[in-house]
């Protein structure tokens, strides 16, 4: 069985400035409203999985991906089921930003197996919630919803984790914005509400920052662009603060559509811009799927503006970005798919 040597995990960590017991700023943690408990017996892994947390804050999906593996291969299969569900809904979150379905659903779909092997509502509500994202990612309503629903069924009362988790914040977050797109309003209003107050008495800016721009998203649903435009400078603040470049990008472009849609052309140009420059600034930071997101918001908002020729860039930037998502798509389908041919030649001959 594999594993990361405790002298190569310590390289790992001095090169990146970090202790293993002590959360550096900005990595991932468990909200106040949400019992901690004690971290896993083996004390290797869990460093393994404090280093993987401080890759994913940064959106540094190629790391993340190999401190996964080496975790998993650490932990080996069957292995610690607990320490696979964590791992395996990890990696499946990594693949999300990069926008690859296929194999976060995948391993989303070992991970649900686990949590209930395990009883773990706080855990089978994870799954849940990330699987509804998935599909809304997609755009597929007849899944999206029911997830998401099974999600907030699930989560418990007293809910406690080892590490980071979906925590209710994020369930009703995530109903509100796919609520937004179906066009569903006051449902939407209703739970995006509830994410913020919830999010802010777990202290959790990420989701803080979430929380007002899904608001500015409904706003300029309903046609509120003063209103979306205050909720998008709110998100702003608090992202720069806690230095979340992801959410941070999309409150910017979000900023200058409100603009846009309150008659503000010139203050909206300048607006696209600094988004822009922001997005080139950090964009290691900044998952695909926010990429992709931002080229189509710019294209729209400056093709209101009439400047065709910022319209037709963005449009090139967006189709580049979904076509190298969708080609890594493919890609990791023809590997899965050589991994079960592998995998049944191997019975055959046993």
């Amino acid at each position: 069985m594999n594993s990361l040597r405790p002298r190569s995990l310590l390289v790992v960590l001095l090169l990146a400035g970090l202790c293993v017991a002590v959360p550096a700023a900005g990595q991932q943690t468990l909200g106040r409203t949400i019992r901690q408990l004690p971290p896993l017996a083996d004390t290797l892994l869990d460093g393994q999985v404090q280093a993987i947390l401080l890759q994913m804050d940064a959106f540094h999906a190629d790391s993340s991906m190999r401190l996964i593996g080496e975790a998993l291969r650490h932990v080996g299969d069957p292995g610690d089921a607990e320490a696979r569900c964590y791992l395996l809904a990890y990696r499946a979150e990594v693949l999300y930003y990069e926008g690859l379905f296929n194999e976060a659903m995948r391993d989303l779909d070992q991970a649900e197996q686990l949590a209930f092997g395990l009883q773990d509502s706080t855990l089978i509500a994870n799954v849940y919630n990330l699987k509804g994202l998935l599909h809304e990612n997609i755009q597929d309503s007849r899944e999206a919803l029911p997830h998401l629903l099974q999600a907030l069924h699930w989560f418990p009362s007293r809910p406690q984790a080892r590490y980071p988790v979906s925590e209710l914040h994020h369930i009703h977050g995530n109903l509100g914005s796919y609520l937004t797109e179906l066009g569903r309003l006051d449902s939407a209003g209703m739970h995006l509400r509830r994410s913020l107050e919830l999010a802010t008495a777990a202290g959790a800016p990420r989701a803080i920052a979430v929380a007002h721009w899904s608001l500015g998203n409904l706003a300029l649903r309903r046609g509120l662009a003063d209103s979306a435009l205050a909720c998008f400078d709110r998100s702003i603040a608090v992202a720069h603060a806690a230095r979340d470049h992801d959410i941070g990008v999309d409150a910017l472009v979000g900023r200058a559509r409100a603009l846009a849609e309150a008659g503000k052309r010139k203050e909206a140009d300048v607006a696209l811009q600094e988004a822009l420059t922001y997005l080139d600034t950090h964009r290691a930071g900044i998952g695909l799927v926010t990429q992709r997101n931002f080229a189509r918001v710019a294209a729209a908002t400056w093709r209101e503006l009439g400047d065709l020729e910022g319209a037709f860039v963005q449009l090139g930037a967006w189709h580049r970005i979904d076509s190298l998502i969708t080609a890594r798509n493919i890609h990791t389908a023809l590997n899965t798919q050589a991994e079960l041919l592998r995998s049944d030649q191997e019975l055959e001959l046993a």
